[in-house]
């Protein structure tokens, strides 16, 4: 099974989803399991390639609040820490 995460930007939307460990579409397990996280550099690597370009390049507020939901949706899905989560300064 796949897992989606969906987040409104103005008027677009975003689908993330994520895989199994095994590199099959599916869910990760409940609570924090992953042994490997991801870094913050990683992480914008990915955000950058991803969803930036859906993002208006003036719109700060909407680059803001995309960071923001899409490391929250990395935090709940275990693929990063709630640590890191927390004290990851917004890039935008």
């Amino acid at each position: 099974m796949t897992e989606f995460i969906c987040f409104w930007i103005g008027d677009s939307m975003f689908v993330l989803y994520y895989l199994a460990e095994n590199g099959t579409a599916g869910s990760t397990p409940k609570g924090d399991t992953m042994k490997t996280k991801l870094t913050k550099a990683q992480a914008l690597q990915t955000f950058r390639q991803e969803i930036l370009p859906h993002i208006p390049s003036h719109d700060r507020v909407a680059k803001c609040e995309a960071w923001n939901n899409y490391t929250d949706s990395l935090c709940k899905t275990g693929q990063i820490t709630l640590h890191q989560y927390e004290s990851w300064n917004n890039p935008f």
